[in-house]
């Protein structure tokens, strides 16, 4: 929940510094900015192809250290269930699941909130009686 909050901290001054990069290499300061901050969108790529949806695909693991996983996920999975089974409507009716989502929405609320009005309320105000009438 904090990262929304610290990517605009350490984010806005980088972005910032990017548009001041105006005639490097011929490029203007947001050609700069388009460029630089798409970086970290090309590893998309690499995750996609490299990370597997089943523990049985992860070949970075040894084979012995799979197979564990493998073991230790399926007894998790069979005590869970043997547990109680909750149908979608009891997942959603839950007391805890309903308080947790209150607090999600209102942490959003409040950075969107954050995101969108701290710029306007940062501009210096210019009031009816401070402006020249001719």
């Amino acid at each position: 929940m904090a990262a929304i909050p610290l990517s605009t901290v350490i984010g806005r001054p980088i972005s910032g510094a990017l548009l001041q990069m105006d005639g490097i290499n011929g490029m203007q300061g947001w050609q700069w900015l388009y460029l630089i901050e798409a970086i970290p969108a090309l590893l998309a790529f690499v995750v996609y192809f490299y990370l597997t949806d089943k523990l049985a695909d992860a070949h970075w693991f040894a084979e012995d250290e799979r197979d564990w996983l493998i073991k230790r996920q399926a007894q998790e999975r069979a005590h869970r269930e043997a547990k109680h089974a909750f149908s979608v409507k009891e997942a959603i009716l839950n007391p805890r699941v309903l308080a947790i989502a209150l607090i999600y929405f209102g942490a959003n609320a409040t950075n969107y909130g954050l995101s969108f009005f701290l710029p306007r309320s940062s501009r210096p105000s210019v009031s009816a009686t401070s402006r020249r009438t001719s």
